[in-house]
């Protein structure tokens, strides 16, 4: 549903977000708005809402695995991440 409306700059350089866009948009205070400058010299305005990280784990598409999983191969994997990132830090040392 479209909606337009006009919002007055304040001498602080404020905008009030109409109650319409906050209640659509689930803002409360303190939350974000990113503001896009095309080169028409418009600009989009859009809520931006940190994602917690299970929120976006949740949103990728499930993968599909060639073979399955055990719990050995995960320690295996982890073990080596770790193993790799510990030596790296190690280089990077005077």
């Amino acid at each position: 549903m479209p909606y337009e409306v006009d919002v007055t700059l304040t001498s602080k350089g404020q905008l009030t977000l109409p109650a319409e866009l906050r209640r659509r948009w689930k803002m409360k205070a303190g939350d974000k708005l990113r503001v896009a400058l095309q080169a028409d010299g418009t600009a989009i305005v859009a809520p931006r809402k940190p994602k917690r990280f299970l929120d976006y784990v949740r949103s990728l598409p499930s993968a599909e695995l060639s073979r399955p999983i055990d719990k050995a191969m995960i320690e295996e994997a982890v073990t080596r991440a770790v193993t790799q990132r510990y030596r790296r830090g190690l280089r990077k040392q005077p």
